[in-house]
């Protein structure tokens, strides 16, 4: 019978966060209102792979919202089946 863990890493979801890791650069677009676009910016990031070696998922980027130079980090969290 196969690990479900190790499944997950070759085929399902944990599999599918290993192909989001890497650098993307791409625009933010932030509205307070509906149909009212607030701002549009670009944003540069990363992502890592980290723990168990890609149980979760770091996210290290910049925005620049109305020009203002922002810095800011996230994390996914994958559990084990």
């Amino acid at each position: 019978m196969n690990d479900p863990f190790e499944q997950s890493r070759t085929e399902g979801l944990h599999h599918r966060l290993s192909l989001l890791a890497g650098e993307w650069e791409g625009l933010t677009r932030t509205w307070f209102e509906p149909g009212k676009l607030a701002d549009e910016s670009p944003t540069r990031g990363v992502m890592r792979l980290i723990l168990d070696p890609d149980h979760v998922v770091i996210t290290v980027y910049n925005i620049s919202p109305a020009g203002e130079e922002a810095k800011a980090a996230e994390t996914q969290y994958t559990r084990r089946s």
